[in-house]
């Protein structure tokens, strides 16, 4: 005989197996029952292939050996099988299986039973059964010396138990059979039991989800410590681990169980699609619109850490330009949703972090409606630029600029004729799209319409747009009687897209609805307090701000305002690490560079993906020879307590109150020497 081979991962949920190759391998133990000794075994196996005839262990020569037999489990005793299933003949089509083989010890016994995957079925075999004087033998039938066999197996034994006059009752099969579905992934047709008579998964309560169940978990009693599982049914697609780890083989899995009679169980309704999202009414981020049919219930027994989720969402046609979300919900129709998880490409799957606690349900929703076209590279529109030298020039009302793969095609229409000096404005002005107006509460809905048209720069007839867009409206306020509003939205083909607009903490300027903002009545000029806030958090290929005045007196009156650099953002970022309150900072700088003490701004977008608001505390200390300036924080946000930060490198923000969505934060900064400084937000 040769001896078989051992396998790492045998495919069964990251476990090892000794694979068998049908050229009489086999493994020899010394005789360890004899007489009236009534033994059960319990095999996990796989064969490979169905017309196979092998013995799986083998106490007596051609008399007494379990086996799969063309298909099926079956036991050859005293000359005669006896399979699982005695009608129909045909095999299972299923070639592995969790094996049961309840062999009672007495002559003239007729109720032995064999297991398969939970299911029993009880044969007419002869109890009187007969052992090898000396050896008994895995993978093979073979004779007292081993030199003689028959029926050896092909394929892999994963786990092989034998019990000896054990008092062995259905429910204990139950126990130990529930301990061999968790390790390799089998679903059973009965519960899971624990090794304590807890039971993990009820099959009763929990119908609909009883597809491809699998379970992680620690059983101390039963020596099972099952770290990372997957189902080993072929519609099975999601993939646990403990401590937010996957690994090749559950081995090599470095997490572990804090405390013992941990577990997390998890199964699906089996449904495929895509369900439609309405975001009016349902909990989804920005640009979202299915979601899987297919929902997975968790059930957590005792206390179990926080785990990662590996998913396989090849055939949902999710769009690549949006993320991924894992959405977890109190309720199997997902009207308590609890918050939307980011998830990051890992190969063909993606895979997300959560700690489960009680009963959670799942499903994963994206983007299906494909985008032609997106532009490549974050970019930014400057209204002059010096390599080449070329800017905004005295009176231009129409441009082309180019950079990277874009074209903005920018033109500034004037049919009213409001514009100060038309032969002078618009202008570049500090790197901004600088435009006066002169005129009276008469026509001071004549409106200056600036449109930025996002264009391929190799094929300027088509659109090219971003995913979002963010930039800034300077020197928005008042005088004499006269206020700055404007009307800014975006376009993407015939869809309208409005932005979100944000303003200083101390400001008057009022933001009238979601497109629409006034300024206040002073002349704030190019400060913090006279400064608006845009972003685009949806894709867009135009950009469209309509300048108007709110007049009071019926004489002329002088106002201007100013657009600043057009920040493109063509990949939407992904956070690298799951955060426990599930709430993201991302942090900009502009311009960079920039002057010594002159101010530059930080930008921090903050995603909280959560369905409600979230309260954070914020902190941010810049780096030497950098200090925050006096009142220039502005949020979309609800503030607690800040600290006095001018003049300091230090920003503290207590108690921030941050809507689910996302919200901005903008704060400026300058540097008392030049270099290159590092910073981080926490």
């Amino acid at each position: 005989a040769v001896s078989p081979e051992y396998k790492a991962n045998s495919g069964f949920n990251f476990n090892p197996s000794i694979n068998f190759d049908g050229g009489y391998n086999s493994l020899g133990t010394a005789r360890f029952a004899s007489a009236n000794d009534t033994l059960v075994v319990f095999a996990m196996s796989k064969i490979a292939n169905s017309t196979h005839w092998g013995a799986l262990i083998s106490f007596g020569r051609d008399l007494t050996h379990p086996q799969w037999y063309f298909g099926r489990p079956s036991v050859y005793l005293t000359g005669g099988y006896d399979p699982y299933l005695l009608t129909p003949a045909a095999n299972l089509n299923i070639p592995y299986g969790i094996n049961t083989f309840n062999l009672k010890r007495a002559a003239g016994l007729t109720n032995q039973d064999i297991w398969w995957n939970g299911a029993k079925t009880t044969y007419s075999g002869n109890g009187n059964y007969l052992y090898n004087a000396t050896n008994f033998w895995v993978g093979n039938d073979g004779s007292n010396d081993g030199l003689s066999s028959s029926e050896v197996f092909n394929g892999d034994i994963m786990e092989l138990a034998v019990y000896k006059n054990a008092g062995m009752t259905d429910a204990k099969i139950l126990k130990i059979q529930s301990y061999l579905a968790i390790k390799y992934g089998v679903t059973l047709s009965h519960n899971y039991i624990a090794g304590d008579g807890t039971t993990i998964w009820n099959k009763t309560t929990n119908p609909t989800f009883d597809n491809n169940v699998a379970i992680i978990g620690r059983d101390d009693c039963q020596g099972l410590n099952q770290k990372q599982s997957k189902s080993i049914n072929a519609t099975s697609t999601m993939t646990v681990g403990i401590d937010n780890t996957i690994a090749t083989t559950n081995i090599a899995n470095t997490g572990a169980f804090d405390t013992d009679k941990a577990f997390l169980a998890f199964g699906d309704n089996n449904l495929t699609g895509l369900a439609t999202l309405n975001p009016a009414t349902t909990c989804v981020p920005a640009g979202l619109d299915k979601a899987t049919n297919k929902i997975w219930k968790f059930i957590e027994t005792g206390t179990v850490e926080s785990t990662r989720i590996n998913v396989n969402l090849s055939g949902t046609g999710f769009n690549s330009n949006f993320s991924v979300f894992m959405q977890v919900s109190d309720d199997a129709a997902f009207t308590t949703i609890l918050g939307n998880y980011p998830m990051t490409a890992a190969g063909a799957n993606f895979e997300t972090t959560y700690n489960f606690d009680g009963t959670k349900y799942v499903r994963f929703v994206g983007n299906t409606t494909p985008l032609t076209n997106v532009c490549t590279g974050n970019k930014t529109l400057n209204w002059i630029s010096f390599a080449p030298f070329d800017y905004w020039n005295w009176g231009t009302r129409s441009k082309n600029i180019t950079v990277g793969d874009q074209q903005f095609q920018v033109s500034v229409t004037d049919a009213g004729n409001s514009m100060y000096i038309p032969a002078w404005y618009p202008v570049n002005y500090y790197n901004h799209l600088f435009m006066p107006r002169y005129d009276n509460a008469a026509n001071e809905s004549n409106k200056i319409v600036t449109s930025i048209k996002l264009r391929d720069a190799s094929n300027p007839a088509n659109a090219k747009p971003a995913m979002a867009a963010d930039f800034t409206i300077r020197d928005f306020d008042g005088w004499i009687g006269g206020k700055d509003k404007v009307k800014i939205y975006g376009k993407l083909g015939a869809a309208t897209i409005e932005p979100k607009l944000s303003r200083n903490r101390y400001t008057a300027i009022t933001l009238d609805n979601a497109t629409d903002a006034t300024g206040g009545a002073l002349p704030w000029d190019w400060s913090a307090w006279g400064t608006m806030y845009v972003n685009f958090e949806s894709p867009i290929d135009e950009i469209v701000v309509e300048y108007t005045k709110d007049n009071t007196y019926p004489f002329k009156v002088y106002n201007d305002m100013a657009i600043g650099r057009i920040n493109l953002t063509c990949s939407l970022p992904i956070p690298e690490v799951v955060t426990p309150d599930n709430v993201y900072v991302f942090k900009e700088v502009s311009p960079s560079p920039s002057k010594a003490d002159e101010a530059f701004r930080y930008k921090f977008t903050i995603q909280n993906n959560n369905c409600t608001a979230k309260t954070i505390n914020f902190n941010d200390v810049l780096p030497a020879n950098l200090t925050w300036i006096d009142s220039t924080l502005a949020t979309t946000a609800t503030l607690g307590t800040v600290n006095n930060y001018g003049g300091t490198g230090t920003l503290t923000l207590g108690n921030l109150s941050v809507p689910k969505g996302t919200s901005y934060l903008y704060v400026e900064a300058k540097a008392s020497a030049a270099g290159t400084y590092n910073n981080q937000a926490t």
